[in-house]
């Protein structure tokens, strides 16, 4: 079978205990041509970071698309894809992991635009994070004023490597409109040795 992990964000430079293809000298081989997918920095997550998820379109539907990354997994059953990314991602939950082709007691938002960027590709299976927006422990998607001062209060408290380092090594083509406030507002620009 032929199964693909889709990334955004820390998954593109760390990719941790995650089976996905590697060049012979072990680097994770991605490619550029996901999915567009609506993805923003709107959640408040461990370190201090605001990472970026997939903003649901009923709560944001004006949000741009950007094209993701994805990455062949080596393993062989989209089961074991699946749980191997809710450990890569230590979350409690397989809900909290997307993936095409879903029950239907288990629908996803966006698996119909997956499921056809899939066939394009020939991929049997897709498996890719599917937490939600979440700011104060509250699910909701912030604005970008609510980030741009959540980390300028970061900055103030000396707080903000984490967070810096988060947006700093996103990848380039994850252009969002926050991701350009943030840029404007603190100088943390894409750091090119991550690539």
């Amino acid at each position: 079978m032929k199964i693909a992990y889709l990334g955004w964000g820390s998954l593109k430079w760390e990719p941790k205990c995650l089976a996905l293809e590697r060049t012979d000298d072990n680097r994770p081989v991605w490619h550029a041509d996901g999915p567009s997918l609506p993805v923003e920095f709107t959640r408040e997550s461990s370190k201090f970071r605001i990472t970026l998820v997939i903003v649901p379109e009923n709560e944001r539907p004006t949000q741009p698309r950007v094209p993701v990354l994805w990455a062949y997994s080596t393993l062989t059953t989209i089961e074991a894809a699946r749980e191997n990314l809710r450990c890569r991602e230590g979350a409690k939950n397989i809900q909290s992991i997307g993936v095409w082709p879903s029950k239907d007691n288990e629908p996803f938002e966006f698996s119909d635009l997956i499921e056809e960027w899939a066939k394009s590709k020939n991929l049997d299976g897709v498996v890719w994070t599917a937490l939600k927006p979440k700011f104060g422990n509250i699910a909701k998607v912030p604005s970008s004023s609510e980030v741009l001062e959540y980390l300028k209060k970061l900055c103030s408290e000396k707080k903000e490597d984490a967070a810096r380092e988060y947006v700093c090594k996103a990848p380039p083509q994850i252009r969002t409109p926050y991701r350009t406030d943030i840029e404007q507002n603190f100088g943390w620009n894409h750091d090119d040795s991550t690539e």
